[in-house]
């Protein structure tokens, strides 16, 4: 079956006027490139529909939609195929100079790299990360010595040829060539997961190490950016702060983590360059509009989230348990009884 994701339809379907579709294959040596990689290739450069297996495995065939009939088809097809294993060549040459250089020998390339103007390098928030992983750890009571580790790889992927080819690789390449150097597989899935969630639907980390780096690096990022000034303003959020608020909730409450948000971010702040820290109440506030609009989604009231949120806002998958616990209650005793309790 094609993989026909509705953005791609929509964007073929508006390339073309009179589209004919059309069935082609490559070489099947170049499955051995990580799925991820060959699928970018096909949908971001080519626009084209990559093909699996009833279970999802990628097969070498792809859709092409060309603008015409039918007229002098096979030599579309030829065309697009030589055009195909020009690009997969590419990808290739990326995966394997990647592969002569293991990924912790890239931090002197992100030491260069500037995260953000007052804020340093890539290189030192990598190290911020560290240290809030080993504190978050604490506070979970989680107890892995690969904790240091798997911060310190989470954004070397950045440094490599492939993320600078396609850049919404990163984590995906970490996560593969972390399995190729040999490091335990959890170490690599935290490299994957500490993106997620990358959008709305998108699943949050679910292993341990991914969810302490997950939430990490976003509580960096937020207290971060801030610090730096760059608070977003109606429509403007170009670091999506909004978005990344969103991602910290989910990750404690669909992960049932019982930890203060408070002393995450007085944490993180102590960790930031010397600039003025922003109040706390700031990002209380911040994060509590996005703690509302997802208890709105759980199909809460309103009236219900406002009792909740009367509460202390610093646990919040206890407040998220509370809203259940009262929305079942009221919704079966009715609030006569509950006030009477």
């Amino acid at each position: 079956k094609a993989l026909l994701e509705e953005d791609l339809l929509d964007e073929v379907n508006f390339l073309v006027e009179y589209p004919t579709a059309f069935l082609a294959d490559f070489d099947q040596i170049y499955l051995k490139l990580p799925k991820e990689v060959i699928i970018t290739t096909m949908v971001n450069n080519q626009k084209y529909f990559p093909v699996v297996a009833i279970d999802n495995t990628l097969l070498n065939y792809f859709i092409g939609v060309r603008c015409g009939n039918d007229q002098f088809l096979d030599n579309v097809i030829k065309g697009n195929q030589k055009v195909l294993k020009a690009r997969l060549e590419d990808a290739v040459f990326f995966y394997n100079e990647d592969l002569k250089k293991p990924l912790l020998e890239l931090r002197d390339k992100l030491d260069k790299v500037i995260y953000q103007e007052k804020l340093g390098s890539v290189g030192e928030k990598i190290d911020r990360i560290k240290i809030l992983s080993k504190y978050i750890a604490d506070k979970l009571e989680y107890q892995d010595e690969n904790i240091e580790l798997a911060a310190s790889l989470a954004k070397m992927d950045l440094a490599t040829h492939m993320v600078y080819e396609f850049p919404e690789l990163q984590g995906i390449m970490g996560y593969y060539y972390a399995l190729e150097e040999g490091y335990h597989r959890e170490v690599a899935l935290s490299i994957l997961e500490h993106y997620k969630p990358v959008a709305a639907g998108d699943m949050v980390p679910s292993s341990d190490l991914g969810i302490i780096i997950a939430l990490s690096d976003k509580i960096d990022t937020l207290t971060s950016i801030v610090k730096a000034g760059l608070i977003p303003k109606g429509s403007q959020d170009p670091y999506g702060l909004r978005r990344i608020a969103l991602g910290i909730i989910r990750i404690i409450i669909e992960n049932q983590k019982h930890i203060s948000i408070k002393d995450l971010l007085v944490k993180s702040q102590s960790n930031l360059p010397e600039l003025e820290d922003q109040k706390l109440d700031f990002y209380l506030d911040f994060l509590m509009v996005r703690f509302r609009s997802y208890m709105e989604k759980e199909g809460l009231s309103y009236d219900l989230i406002d009792s909740i949120l009367a509460l202390e806002f610093d646990d919040l998958y206890t407040l998220y348990l509370k809203a259940i616990a009262l929305k079942k209650y009221s919704s079966d005793k009715g609030f006569i009884d509950l006030i009477n309790l």
